[in-house]
């Protein structure tokens, strides 16, 4: 009989620990997640930073180069609008996650508490599927022998690096919305995360 009340008594320590032995690995998952997320929002902000700063001397450039010394620039527009195409790219993810993106809450807010969770989480989840589609198709973009060996016709930059700023941009957008859904589920008793 005691044999048998041991057994039982240790079967559910293990499974105990088999649960807390689980519950420590998502734990590590989750917060190896959220310090990714963290890095990669701080790069982007850098990248931002950089890319504006450069946006910024290369038009300032032109604009001198072309009114004050009537001899323009080949090479400040095509720097420019590159930049402009990476800092959309980059700037969407860090928007996404300062939750600065336009959206439209009318419905959102007219309905129940449990169902605009729903909704947030729906919405987030569809966000999540559309972007790691584009980001798929962006690398299928990114290796076609046309992208790959074209350079650009001011400055000669092989246009791969342009076509780069999808796939990061996109990499970095999907790990703040997963990032986003895990925080959703694991806040679902508490208050709305907003939108």
């Amino acid at each position: 009989m005691l044999s048998i009340f041991a057994v039982i008594i240790y079967n559910r320590v293990y499974d105990a620990t088999l649960v807390i032995r689980k519950l420590v690995i998502e734990v590590k998952f989750m917060k190896i997640i959220f310090k990714l997320g963290d890095i990669l929002e701080k790069i982007s902000r850098i990248i931002l930073m950089i890319l504006v700063a450069i946006l910024g001397i290369s038009i300032f450039l032109q604009v001198f180069f072309r009114y004050f010394l009537n001899n323009p620039l080949s090479w400040s527009e095509e720097v420019a609008r590159y930049c402009m195409i990476w800092i959309t790219f980059i700037g969407a993810s860090v928007a996404f996650n300062d939750d600065s993106m336009s959206s439209v809450d009318l419905l959102v807010n007219a309905v129940p508490r449990t169902a605009r969770k729903l909704m947030i989480l729906i919405s987030n989840l569809s966000v999540f599927i559309i972007t790691l589609f584009v980001f798929k198709y962006s690398i299928d973009l990114l290796l076609l022998p046309g992208t790959l060996y074209q350079t650009s016709a001011g400055i000669g930059m092989p246009m791969w690096i342009v076509y780069l700023c999808g796939p990061v941009g996109l990499f970095s957008m999907s790990i703040q919305i997963f990032i986003r859904l895990i925080k959703i589920v694991l806040n679902w008793n508490k208050e709305v995360l907003s939108e």
